[in-house]
């Protein structure tokens, strides 16, 4: 049996999650594609870690279907950073 071997996110990881889920939302696979060394399983767990932490703003922005907006898209990458910041801090 092998042991999980967990390491946490660095920021420059958790910044790109954070960019790749607002242009991939759910989708896992492609998001771990764009992050080095993160798998499907690591990215998905991620996310559910973090939806756990922050709640709903970032279930949201992962739900969001309408891409027509950039301005509130933006300003919802903009409130979920700063409300993972503070989770951080």
């Amino acid at each position: 049996m092998s042991k999980r071997q967990l390491t946490k996110w660095s920021e420059e990881e958790q910044q790109l999650f954070d960019q790749l889920l607002l242009q991939y939302k759910r989708n896992f696979k492609m998001i771990a594609q764009q992050i080095p060394n993160r798998s499907y399983n690591q990215v998905r767990s991620h996310y559910y870690n973090e939806v756990n932490k922050t709640g709903p703003k970032l279930v949201m922005v992962a739900q969001s279907q309408d891409n027509t907006n950039d301005i509130a898209e933006n300003d919802l990458y903009l409130k979920l950073s700063e409300l993972l910041n503070k989770q951080v801090d």
